[in-house]
């Protein structure tokens, strides 16, 4: 009889401990992705710096402001109950602005003539995460253009990232006065004001798409004169 018993309650202890290796270990490394979401939010440098580029912008509540630039925040959520791995190819950020929606935003070369600007986030070109324009020409990115570079390195990352329980906010395409951080001003890929218009910006987080974000520009108010 004692034999008898002690074989369901190994059972059960074998069962216990396979459910969770499954929900603590299996499901967030494997699946992790799947509980992962995220919502850029735009943010506004208001009011303008002095002797900054400035562009007129219309807020959400339909007001118009002068700005001295856009920045980016991110904000990632993992409803799961513990911390879980995400796993891609690609630049763990990505900022995408076009001039009218598109279908697939990844794909910046297929709508090259929509694409207005762009900006991603690296940690190859630096020991520290640095955030480079499309824009951008520097010597860290290899002599290449911002846009060059990205469309070069976009799948190669093989990038691993755990993201903690709940949620918490990524402020990723910033100003800074100690690292190449991209922001948009109104610029376009040749760092040239952008006309008058909306304009239809995409987020590309940890592997997943967001967007598009309108934003109304009514004026670009630089270069300002001295």
């Amino acid at each position: 009889m004692v034999k008898k018993r002690k074989i369901p309650i190994a059972v059960v202890c074998i069962l216990i401990v396979a459910i969770l290796l499954i929900l603590l270990v299996f499901v967030p490394f494997v699946f992790g992705g799947h509980f992962v979401s995220f919502q850029p939010k735009l943010l506004y440098a208001w009011p303008p710096w002095p002797q900054q580029q400035t562009m007129e912008i219309v807020l959400p509540n339909g007001s118009a402001i002068p700005v001295s630039y856009v920045e980016l925040a991110v904000y990632v959520t993992n409803s799961y109950f513990v911390p879980v791995e995400v796993r891609y190819n690609g630049f763990r950020f990505v900022w995408l602005i076009y001039n009218r929606t598109v279908t697939n935003p990844e794909d910046v070369v297929g709508n090259k003539d929509s694409l207005v600007w762009g900006a991603f986030e690296s940690p190859y070109v630096k020991s520290i995460w640095c955030s480079y324009g499309f824009d951008l020409w520097d010597t860290d990115l290899g002599n290449m253009t911002g846009y060059e570079y990205y469309l070069a390195r976009k799948d190669l990352s093989n990038y691993t990232k755990t993201i903690p329980v709940g949620t918490y906010r990524q402020l990723v395409f910033y100003w800074s006065l100690f690292a190449p951080i991209s922001y948009w001003y109104g610029q376009d890929l040749h760092g040239l004001p952008v006309s008058p218009g909306t304009y239809h910006m995409y987020c590309i987080a940890y592997g997943k798409i967001a967007g598009p974000l309108n934003l109304t520009v009514t004026s670009i108010l630089w270069p300002i004169e001295e």
